[in-house]
């Protein structure tokens, strides 16, 4: 009689491509300016996330543009995010 080989079932890594919105702007809560929020998947369940604030000034023509703040973030399978930055980012 032949054995048979037991096939071990193969597990999905988890590698999200996207952080949901809603979850974002939990996450960075309430920033005066605000004009956006960038997700930027690096690999695996690890993002750079951006937070851009846009600033109109009256003696100038073109509004002003800048990070406010920078983070590098983890996803979970449950969709929180972990924040692993390092420095003076935060």
């Amino acid at each position: 009689m032949i054995a048979e080989k037991k096939r071990k079932a193969k597990t999905i890594p988890f590698r999200p491509t996207k952080i949901p919105k809603e979850s974002l702007t939990d996450f960075i809560g309430p920033i005066k300016n605000l004009f956006k929020i960038d997700a930027i998947h690096l690999f695996s369940n690890k993002f750079r996330v951006n937070v851009w604030t846009k600033e109109d000034k009256q003696d100038t023509i073109i509004p002003l543009f800048k990070i406010h703040s920078s983070y590098f973030v983890a996803l979970t399978q449950s969709g929180e995010i972990i924040n692993e930055t390092k420095g003076k980012w935060l």
